[in-house]
């Protein structure tokens, strides 16, 4: 490695294949395979939490780490460090990444976990994987804004539907009973709606219930494409609603892990909306 990239950091290029693994790509001077291993440690994790891949030699001077996606991550963000022989790990930059194969990835019927790596830089500008590990899992897709509700549809991974299925609206933080919503069902997918007129304001997660109250209680979110972080890409606009609180202002987001959730703010000047 150069001096240059030892003071800068080596540049991985990330290719995603179309199982959801991916393969890091990178030049650098001076290395041969089998004394290269590319670290990933798992921010704020534990001390055990960390992968290992061997950076084997393409050609003279390019190396590539294969992260199979069957290879457990926790969730979570996880740091890349270049490890050559006994030195110490040096934080890696990112490069091109060539993620297309992310976008409408459909898991396969028999992974009994859904696993999501989506690479991205870091705000001090080095490279990280964010990773996703559910199961089961709720996919949401369109969102669309009524008049004074949200509807959405979305898909159901690593389970089934059951006679009984519902959207639980989950108050963040309050035990407060949870409002359910209207599920209509065709095999794996769902189509829901979120009356916002029924919302006090405040954080509601909203949670799909394939079973019923006994079935599992399965987060929806946003995982299979090729955005690491969608709260500040994925925006709705705010819906002014006159409800059983009086009027707010009711809008849909995304969480910072991807996950879909609703804003309910009490509106200060007391004007009605629809």
């Amino acid at each position: 490695m150069t001096e240059s990239e030892r003071s800068t950091g080596p540049r991985a290029h990330c290719v995603a294949d179309a199982d959801g693994g991916l393969a890091f790509e990178l030049g650098l001077s001076g290395a041969a395979g089998g004394q290269a291993v590319l670290l990933l440690q798992r921010r704020r994790g534990r001390a055990t939490d960390e992968v290992r891949l061997p950076l084997a030699e393409t050609s003279p001077g390019r190396l590539r780490a294969e992260l199979p996606v069957d290879t457990v991550l926790r969730e979570g963000r996880w740091d890349a460090y270049l490890v050559l022989g006994e030195d110490a790990p040096v934080r890696m930059l990112p490069g091109m990444n060539d993620l297309r194969t992310l976008l409408g990835r459909v898991p396969g019927k028999g992974e009994d976990h859904l696993r999501v790596r989506i690479p991205y830089p870091t705000k001090d500008g080095h490279l990280a994987v964010r990773a996703w590990q559910r199961s089961p899992h709720a996919e949401a897709g369109e969102l669309y804004i009524g008049e004074d509700r949200l509807t959405f549809k979305g898909r159901l991974f690593g389970a089934g539907f059951d006679d009984g299925a519902y959207l639980e609206v989950d108050p963040r933080g309050s035990d407060e009973p949870s409002p359910r919503a209207e599920v209509v069902v065709d095999g794996d997918e769902f189509t829901a709606t979120v009356p916002y007129r029924v919302l006090m304001p405040g954080l509601w997660d909203l949670r799909l219930r394939p079973s019923g109250a006994r079935g599992p209680r399965v987060r929806v979110g946003r995982l299979l494409d090729d955005v690491a972080d969608k709260k500040p890409v994925f925006t709705y606009p705010a819906l002014r609603v006159t409800g059983e609180y009086g009027p707010v202002d009711a809008e849909p987001y995304y969480t910072v892990d991807n996950d879909l959730s609703v804003k309910v703010t009490a509106r200060a000047d007391g004007s009605e909306g629809s």
